[in-house]
């Protein structure tokens, strides 16, 4: 088999999935909306960051919040951007920033997963270089409700260059 083929068949598998998913979230007699607290690390790169913010913004499900923990960033231009924008984007959207002793990703994690609040159903773990899709979240929450499941995990796109940071 080749492996265009095999792209083709995995891709195809997972619309048929994603498709009944779907519909059996429009059919559910339920209306639960679970809170989802989107933990995203940084380090050194707010203007990535925001670009993921913004990302973050546009998501189609609605009932989530977001920590941003920078991870110890010490550069000057970073603590400023992080002073000056990010922090007030956040704020304005009743997210929050934690900043943190740089201890790597694990700890930032870590981090984020203690400065969530009690009523978050789930969690969904991020880095500031993540593209992630409009209907990420809506994707997460369904499947993870369909499912019954604790954890979730997905593939992900692989690019080449800076075509991740368009709109």
């Amino acid at each position: 088999v080749q492996p265009t083929q095999i792209r083709s068949n995995i891709l195809s598998f997972h619309n048929r999935i994603y498709s009944e998913l779907r519909a059996a979230r429009i059919d559910s007699k339920s209306s639960r909306s679970p809170k989802v607290t989107v933990c995203v690390t940084h380090y050194e790169r707010p203007l990535v960051l925001l670009e993921s913010l913004k990302r973050i913004q546009r998501q189609t499900y609605s009932n989530f919040d977001v920590i941003v923990v920078d991870d110890g960033s010490a550069s000057p231009e970073t603590r400023r951007i992080l002073d000056k924008i990010i922090a007030p984007l956040l704020h304005r959207n009743g997210w929050k920033l934690v900043i943190a002793n740089h201890a790597y990703l694990g700890a930032a994690r870590n981090r984020c997963v203690e400065n969530t609040g009690s009523d978050v159903d789930y969690i969904f773990f991020t880095d500031e270089d993540d593209a992630i899709a409009p209907h990420a979240l809506q994707s997460f929450v369904d499947v993870a409700e369909y499912a019954k499941a604790d954890i979730v995990t997905a593939f992900f796109h692989l690019f080449w260059g800076p075509s991740h940071l368009q709109p």
